[in-house]
């Protein structure tokens, strides 16, 4: 694991984060059960299992044990892709099919496991000569996208992911208010900010890792090349001042949040002003932080990938937990958020908390003008209106706020279920609804007469040579455009990129990037 290591100790019982909710050290995630489990929802065959059950397989008039007829039930299955993940990869090779492809039959047995993060650069900096050193530094705002359960594909991820979320959407809304603000302190400050939306987190950490690995390659967010097109700058490692990652929101007690903080750079004094000034923003919005102490270690977070390779680098973890975890349900099937109106109050504090908080620290950072910094908001309304869409929504897609984004309808049958578990290929539901909140956030709109639908973007967006241009109409129209009262509208101001990759699960190992696109 990505921590150990990091502290004395290794996965001793005082670095068990998670003490009060594992059933086994490792979690059930990689156990080899030897059999297949099935996950039954439909209440009328439960209520026939439970009758059977009852009346033959419960003790009778007072017996501490039952005797035959039993209550039993038998299924058949037959799996063409065999019993494990090596068999069923070497099964769906090309070569190894030939027959089935004669056939017709051209259906995957199995696909890896597929992520892709979303970066947004606020603003980008613009790529220019490659002979200048890079002297821009950046503060990264980190949340994590995806989610796990034993069963696949149910992994609601309400507390271990859509709150975290919610809240970094909120900030990049307060952000994207006041973008041209934002973008003119960050270029004579020559300090800019990132939001990351990592994927992968739950495998491992592979999200942030992959990041780490391209910013090592020099490639990240993406590689230049010899056109006239502009560019991002590459980022490196050593160019990030520091890391914020929210956590696990809603399970507080809505009023104040604790900073996990690596404790030696507590005690070195590194981490005073980003501490005072995410204080700043959690007091602003009527809350209180809890400082660390030079006893203080990191949880389980994204900062873990970038410390290995330069320590100096500044964690700051803002959650309602303070040295174990108080939710018992992080990466479960059972995660969901069943609160009642007053848990529901206080998830909502807590959430406008954290946003109001990174968004103070973002402020601080590229050294915004203090009259404008001072009257920074967290959009409270965008807040309940994405709770409700996140969480109360029984579909993301159906929901009010959703409703005003454009689906066709074969994108619309991709988003009728809620999960973040990380899937296959590029089936992501909760990344498509992140991106549209994403563009909504940072993004502003303009009518224009000349735009009427996503083939006319489509055509504007590929005469675009400015990147800031070229990057947001590519990304957003490609997906949906936004309309309101049967008119299109033109997103602009918004950039952010994707990194994609692709990891699978090998025997005895634990996840491994197998490679990066």
């Amino acid at each position: 694991m990505l921590f150990l290591g990091m502290y004395s100790g290794g996965c001793s019982s005082e670095n068990a984060w998670n003490e009060r909710g594992y059933i086994l050290p490792r979690g059930l995630r990689d156990i080899d059960w030897r059999m297949q489990i099935l996950y039954m929802y439909n209440q009328t065959q439960l209520e026939t299992v439970k009758k059977c059950h009852d009346l033959f397989n419960v003790p009778k008039e007072g017996s501490s044990t039952v005797s035959s007829p039993f209550c039993a039930a038998s299924y058949g299955s037959f799996s063409r892709g065999a019993g494990n993940t090596e068999i069923c990869l070497r099964r769906s090779i090309p070569w190894t099919r030939a027959v089935d492809e004669i056939f017709g039959k051209t259906d995957s047995f199995c696909s890896y496991l597929y992520g892709v993060n979303l970066i947004a650069f606020l603003p980008p900096k613009i790529y220019k000569n490659s002979s200048s050193a890079r002297t821009t530094r950046y503060l990264m705002l980190a949340v994590r996208q995806d989610s796990f359960g034993l069963i696949p594909e149910i992994s609601p991820g309400e507390i271990s992911v859509l709150t975290s979320v919610i809240a970094i959407l909120a900030a990049a809304r307060g952000i994207g208010l006041h973008a041209s603000a934002f973008k003119k302190a960050a270029e004579h400050s020559d300090r800019h900010v990132i939001i990351a939306f990592f994927d992968g987190e739950s495998f491992e950490y592979i999200g942030s890792s992959d990041v780490e690995f391209t910013m090592g390659l020099g490639i990240f967010p993406q590689k230049i090349r010899n056109n006239s097109t502009a560019w991002i700058e590459p980022i490196e490692v050593s160019q990030l001042d520091g890391i914020v990652e929210i956590q696990q929101l809603g399970t507080g007690n809505g009023k104040t949040l604790n900073g996990l903080v690596d404790g030696r750079q507590f005690q070195g004094g590194q981490l005073k002003d980003l501490l005072d000034s995410l204080s700043g923003g959690i007091t602003a919005a009527g809350g209180s932080l809890v400082y660390p102490t030079a006893d203080s270690s990191m949880p389980p977070s994204s900062w873990y990938p970038f410390a290995r390779v330069n320590p100096s680098i500044k964690g700051v973890v803002l959650a309602p937990f303070k040295d174990k975890y108080e939710y018992r349900r992080v990466n479960s099937m059972l995660d969901r958020a069943g609160w009642t109106a007053e848990q529901h109050s206080i998830a909502i504090s807590e959430i406008t908390l954290a946003a109001s908080a990174v968004l103070r620290a973002a402020a601080d950072y590229v050294r915004l003008d203090p009259s404008v910094r001072n009257s920074l908001t967290i959009d409270r309304k965008f807040v309940s209106d994405l709770t409700d869409c996140f969480i109360v929504a029984q579909r993301w897609a159906n929901c009010s706020f959703f409703a005003k984004m454009e689906f066709d309808e074969e994108a619309r049958k991709l988003h009728l279920g809620k999960s973040t578990y990380v899937s296959t290929e590029k089936a992501n539901t909760l990344r498509s609804f992140i991106e549209y909140g994403l563009v909504y956030a940072i993004g502003s709109t303009a009518d224009t007469s000349n735009i009427t639908d996503e083939e006319s973007c489509a055509e504007f967006a590929m005469n675009q040579n400015d990147v800031s241009e070229r990057l947001r109409s590519r990304t957003y129209f490609r997906r949906g455009a936004f309309r309101r009262e049967s008119r299109w509208f033109l997103v602009s101001a918004v950039v952010y990129l994707k990194r994609e990759y692709i990891w699978e699960m090998r025997e005895g190992k634990e996840c491994e990037r197998v490679r990066s696109s």
